[in-house]
């Protein structure tokens, strides 16, 4: 709520001072409003605590005013604010878990509040610049999953989906530059997060995309996530430093004999051995403290020694005694082990392309706007990789593929999409939530423990077949199969994906008034 406010304040700040220029030029004010009531069903669901719901109903409605000021030819203002309504999923039966919890309840927010400037061109070439609270797509063709560039997470990979809404919303300036009558499209940005820990840290993006006789389109994007840190501290923690954040310092403790490992002071404080146990994966660890008591640790080695963190699901019980600082941040030093910072910061890579093969012989023919055209979009969610969680950078790759079937001019569209997301973390970023560090899984231990291990190989495809048909003020829409859909649970977060397994699904249709 406190980031809603902070884009209020800041759209209100814009407009005042925009308008206040002159209020008495004709300013071309404009006011509509839209309405969407939202019904949907998911056959089977398990809730944070793993317990499984099955023929879930869910429900939501939102209400929405959309206004824009055009004070010059060339500027536009634009504000939109929304009303959603909140239901707890899944809804306990009775009034066990209290009314309060499980009672409706409603959220006001921004859906976009930015200020566009069209900057000129001639007739083959234009620009433009946006600022402010904005939504973006960068893949024109995707219905349901794609535009990885900005709706996806990284350091944990997460991706997020949202019935009828294949679009980010971003904060900061972005420009555009089309080239070659706009078969040449070209994205800059510059953005900072205001919806996710780090707030507030700086990134640097830019997409492009080319367009081939009409049939055939290729795109590309870069993010640089976080690339300027407001706290680098935040952004790439140790671990200690904060409340929640736990240890975060990947280490590695080479094979060694006879260590000696000093206090601040220069004194022996203890003495450590690392070896192999032959025959066998493990190592066995041996700490001599200055009274001559050996602490013996056996653990898995780790290539040619042990590593790990302190706790969590990479927790080693030998990492805290070599660790001065109650097994969070840098090893001794004396043991020449290496320290990995895991790091909100990175890089997503996307690519994508379209191929429509009737656009040649006719422009919206008897099978309907885009019918057989299809298209496609892979993506990696944190170029860099990192030892323990993200070792595999082909477990961070979302591949998705899908078609327009022929509608016959009956519908807006119809398509089906398939998405390939081989990654093996729990399919929730509530672990970065909670704890504020960039690792995968639930702030819980229990539930990683109690998580099969067999089914997450089984959640790798996604499906989603969607359509659409629109009126003059109205419209439908409808959405059936398994995506990363995220609901308001009896916690008050949206941190899980709702299907998690192959034999769950769901159906939803929109209904939307007004002008949308």
């Amino acid at each position: 709520m406190k980031n809603h406010l902070f884009l209020a304040l800041f759209a209100s700040a814009t407009c005042s001072a925009v308008l206040a220029e002159d209020p008495a030029k004709d300013l071309d004010i404009k006011t509509t409003g839209y309405f969407i009531v939202d019904g949907g069903y998911i056959s089977e669901t398990e809730d944070v605590g793993l317990k499984r719901w099955q023929n879930e109903p869910f429900a939501d409605f939102i209400g929405g005013l959309r206004l824009s000021a055009q004070p010059t030819d060339r500027f536009r203002l634009t504000i939109n604010p929304e009303l959603k309504s909140h239901n707890i999923f899944p809804m306990s039966p009775g009034i066990a878990t209290g009314e309060t919890v499980q009672r409706q309840k409603y959220d006001i927010y921004l859906e976009e509040a930015k200020g566009s400037w069209s900057l000129g061109g001639n007739e083959h070439r234009s620009y433009s610049l946006d600022f402010g609270y904005m939504i973006y797509k960068d893949n024109p063709d995707a219905h349901a999953f794609g535009d990885y560039l900005f709706r996806s997470m990284i350091y944990p990979g997460i991706l997020f989906t949202k019935f009828d809404y294949a679009q980010a919303q971003i904060f900061g300036a972005h420009g555009t530059a089309d080239f070659l009558d706009g078969r040449f499209r070209n994205n800059a940005f510059f953005l900072s997060e205001v919806r996710n820990y780090p707030y507030f840290d700086f990134s640097l993006a830019y997409s492009g995309s080319y367009n081939v006789g009409g049939f055939l389109e290729f795109g590309a994007g870069i993010n640089a996530r976080s690339v300027i840190p407001v706290r680098p501290s935040r952004t790439t923690p140790k671990g200690g430093e904060g409340l929640g954040v736990q240890d975060n310092t990947y280490k590695f403790v080479p094979y060694q004999d006879s260590t000696l490992i000093h206090n601040a002071a220069g004194q022996a404080v203890k003495t450590v051995w690392v070896a192999p146990i032959a025959g066998t994966d493990s190592a066995l660890v041996t700490i001599r403290d200055s009274a001559g008591s050996d602490e013996v640790i056996r653990v898995k080695a780790s290539g040619n020694g042990v590593a790990g963190l302190s706790r969590g699901q990479l927790s080693n019980k030998a990492i805290g005694s070599l660790t001065p600082a109650d097994g969070v941040g840098d090893l001794y030093p004396e043991l020449h082990g290496t320290n990995t910072y895991y790091s909100f910061a990175g890089t997503i890579v996307t690519a994508r392309m379209s191929f429509d093969p009737l656009s040649i012989v006719r422009k919206d023919g008897p099978f309907g706007k885009n019918a057989f055209k299809i298209y496609g979009e892979v993506g990696v969610l944190g170029w860099k990789n990192y030892p323990g969680f993200y070792e595999k950078r082909s477990e961070r790759m979302p591949i998705m593929g899908g078609i327009y079937m022929p509608t016959f001019n009956r519908l807006d569209f119809l398509t089906f999409e398939m998405e390939k997301y081989t990654s093996k973390e729990l399919p929730t970023y509530d672990k970065r939530s909670f704890l504020n560090v960039p690792q995968p899984g639930n702030h819980k231990e229990e539930v990683e423990t109690l998580w099969d291990a067999d089914r997450r190989k089984k959640d790798d495809l996604k499906w989603v077949i969607s359509a659409k048909k629109s009126w003059r003020g109205w419209g439908l829409v409808g959405q059936v199969g398994t995506d990363h859909m995220k609901l308001l649970n009896d916690g008050g977060s949206e941190l899980f994906d709702v299907m998690s397994s192959p034999s769950q699904w769901y159906a939803q249709i929109r209904f939307v008034g007004g002008v949308y």
